[in-house]
């Protein structure tokens, strides 16, 4: 059920939400779809922040479209769901290093807030860079400033209801195995879909019984878009134990129900990243189904 729909992030339900979380799952509008990843985030001067690789997807993503969908989950059975556009601040495209000077004092906000807020990952951090072992730490960082149209407030959906024997072997049967049983495992996921306005990340619940996940009710979706699937166990101090894979397809809406035919899907390890193609799209019993 939706609870307040804002566009700042003071307002008093959308703040106690974020209070309370750790996670921003960042949705960028990629070449196949919406593409989801979760990050450690602060909240300052009105914005979301998150620092990221110079290098990822999502940069390059967000440097041809600019608009950005954000899932902050909290500990009280609801999350906000943001829509903005994206500014990105780094010193080597000159552009948006003018940018960042013109933001100085709002950078310099958001990186007191981050540290604060993150300051057990960021000791992480700086183990995996100090050992430099295989996968620690990229040194080329951007920060991601996102600055909401709207912040949506929505409970968490109900646990999914149990489906049918559909597995995704073949894409489980191809991953790294430190990642492969998050898709054997029921959970937390994020729902990534395309919309006119840019991509929308939910919160949804994974069921791998039937392959099915839940998300919120009320929220308007466009009835067919690409769509992805994100599901990720990152925890801890170090960024070289973070484990996850989304899944991209084609989604449809019907009769409550979203089915994602899986394409492609993307993983990482750490610092360590790969994807693998989906040779066929998978057949209407042997897709992923969501109560919408």
């Amino acid at each position: 059920m939706r609870q307040c729909v804002t566009s700042s992030l003071h307002d008093p339900q959308v703040a106690r939400v974020l209070r309370g979380a750790t996670v921003a799952y960042l949705g960028v509008e990629a070449r196949r779809g919406p593409h989801v990843t979760p990050h450690r985030f602060t909240a300052a001067d009105g914005r979301i922040w998150i620092i990221v690789p110079d290098r990822a997807l999502k940069v390059r993503a967000l440097r041809k479209r600019p608009r950005a969908g954000v899932l902050i989950r909290g500990r009280d059975g609801r999350s906000v769901v943001i829509t903005g556009t994206a500014e990105i601040h780094s010193l080597r495209e000159p552009g948006e290093a003018v940018r960042a000077a013109f933001h100085l004092p709002s950078i310099a906000a958001a990186g007191a807030s981050y540290a604060a807020r993150n300051v057990t990952q960021m000791a992480g951090y700086a183990v995996d860079l100090l050992t430099m072992t295989r996968g620690s730490m990229p040194l080329d960082r951007v920060l991601i400033a996102i600055r909401p149209d709207t912040a949506t407030v929505l409970d968490e959906p109900d646990p999914a209801a149990a489906g049918g024997d559909t597995r995704w072997s073949d894409i489980a049967d191809r991953l790294p195995s430190t990642v492969a049983p998050l898709l054997g495992t029921a959970g937390d996921a994020a729902l990534g879909w395309s919309t006119p306005n840019g991509p929308l990340v939910l919160p949804a619940r994974w069921e791998p019984a039937g392959a099915r996940i839940t998300v919120p009710t009320g929220v308007d979706l466009p009835r067919s878009a690409p769509a992805s699937l994100t599901l990720d166990r990152s925890v801890g101090r170090r960024p070289t134990g973070f484990r996850g894979v989304v899944v991209q397809g084609a989604g449809d809406l019907a009769g409550g129900r979203v089915t994602l035919a899986p394409r492609t899907a993307s993983w990482w390890k750490g610092f360590e990243t790969g994807s693998i193609a989906v040779d066929e799209p998978a057949p209407a019993g042997n897709a992923l189904m969501a109560t919408a």
